[in-house]
């Protein structure tokens, strides 16, 4: 059975469609009322055999981190741009700026937080056909600290808020041949 892990999953625009494909899925999502909705649209859609659900925010750490998310979004979209606080204070990029300037109501939690190497031994994962990574800004924190024990053979990382450069050296370094897509970085393992 392939696996698709999916960081940063909200309750939409997700992988959800493999798992129609006998996929197995972790989708990992930090904020409870996104991880709540996505249970239920992938238990409506009778796809919930496959799918595990991880309520934690993946990052350099193990313990907790403070995310911050609009709390009364009115549009799709605004459910997509929560993010991490760092040393208290958010991390400055255009999707953290889009809840200040528009004045979204917005929350700050503590979430339970995890490394990518904790996240894949807590659930014994062997290999990962495609990992997915959308955490608005987080990326190359999280890729920074991965040990690549497990190489994914493909993945699929948004890179509009980080060193594109470095996120591009890191995938070469780890054998992986890569190209852009409008918003999106894709490596496939050569």
């Amino acid at each position: 059975m392939k696996t698709f892990i999916e960081l940063g999953a909200c309750d939409f625009e997700n992988l959800t469609p493999l798992l129609a494909s006998n996929w197995r899925g972790f989708f990992i999502e930090p904020i409870p009322v996104y991880m709540m909705s996505l249970k239920e649209s992938v238990a409506r859609e009778g796809l919930s055999a496959n799918a595990i659900f991880e309520e934690s925010a993946i990052t350099n750490y193990n313990g907790s981190i403070a995310m911050v998310y609009a709390t009364h979004p009115t549009e799709e979209w605004q459910r997509g741009i929560s993010h991490v606080n760092t040393d208290g204070k958010p991390v400055r990029n255009y999707t953290s700026n889009l809840i200040y300037r528009n004045n979204f109501q917005n929350e700050v939690i503590n979430v339970n937080a995890l490394t990518l190497n904790s996240f894949l031994k807590k659930h014994d994962i062997q290999q990962i056909d495609l990992l997915k990574i959308d955490v608005e800004g987080h990326e190359l924190m999280i890729l920074e600290s991965y040990d690549w024990c497990i190489k994914p053979k493909l993945l699929k990382i948004e890179h509009k808020f980080v060193d594109y450069n470095r996120l591009v050296n890191l995938l070469y370094k780890n054998g992986y041949f890569v190209w852009s897509e409008q918003d999106d970085v894709y490596a496939l393992l050569k």
